[in-house]
């Protein structure tokens, strides 16, 4: 049997919007027959899709802004680029690839966000207009990063995960549902490292739940590196990255 296509696994989001062009949609049909993660993650979202219909007034905790403007998370990785691949053809895939997937990503990150806000809010009556305030600069915040016309695509060599970076937005989203449990007692954990140092950008916890991790003020950082560390990360890295991406310039 031929493998899925690299990527397909990433088409959850897209297809429950019903933003998959449309000969891709028969391919993910076959590919969701035969994959249970990607089923089960089509219908999480369609729930989330539906309960935003529902919802009326909400309470999230005092602590939502702040979680979505730092850790939203999802998805699953492609192999590097040959080593002898020229700085031409990367610069003409990427163009191309930023071109035919931007309304992918688009629609990936926002149902991403939207579940992860859905899953932390608690039905209430007191400030509702000023909660719905606050989730909507969250999830503007990830609209903004994922439809910049700068937006890159990269996904972290070595793992399952994606990021989506904008120089312009001055942000980065890194998505990891497609990562293997983190072992007991240990979490994934997101950093930025430019020439001078490296800063954490938060966990990253994979899963059919995760929230993408979000960056604000990535500055002078030109890699994006997921390392392993002690339940509750570092202040620091402590160990060789397990996965690495570079950052647009």
């Amino acid at each position: 049997m031929r493998p899925p296509a690299p990527g397909i696994h990433t088409l959850a989001a897209p297809y429950v919007l019903h933003a998959l062009p449309p000969d891709e949609i028969p391919s993910f049909e076959t590919h969701l027959r035969a994959c249970a993660a990607c089923r089960d993650e089509v219908a999480d979202l369609r729930e989330a899709v539906a309960r935003l219909g529902s919802t009326v007034a909400v309470t999230p905790p005092p602590d939502l802004k702040a979680r979505v403007l730092r850790e939203i998370t999802e998805v699953r990785p492609l192999p590097p680029p040959p080593a002898d691949e020229t700085a031409t053809s990367r610069r003409s895939r990427r163009s191309r690839s930023r071109r035919s997937r931007r309304a992918g990503w688009a629609a990936t990150m926002l149902v991403a966000a939207l579940a992860a806000v859905l899953a932390v809010l608690t039905v209430g009556v007191s400030d509702a207009q000023d909660d719905l305030d606050r989730e909507q600069a969250g999830l503007a915040l990830v609209e903004r990063i994922v439809t910049s016309a700068d937006a890159e695509r990269s996904t972290l060599a070595g793992g399952d995960a994606v990021v989506i970076a904008s120089r312009t937005a001055d942000a980065v989203v890194v998505l990891g549902s497609g990562l293997p449990p983190a072992p007991e007692g240990r979490d994934y954990q997101v950093w930025l490292s430019g020439s001078d140092r490296t800063v954490s950008a938060g966990l990253l916890r994979p899963g059919a739940e995760s929230e993408p991790v979000v960056a604000t003020g990535i500055g002078a950082a030109r890699q994006v590196t997921v390392t392993l560390e002690p339940s509750g990360g570092s202040a620091q890295p402590s160990g060789e990255p397990l996965m690495v991406a570079d950052l647009p310039s």
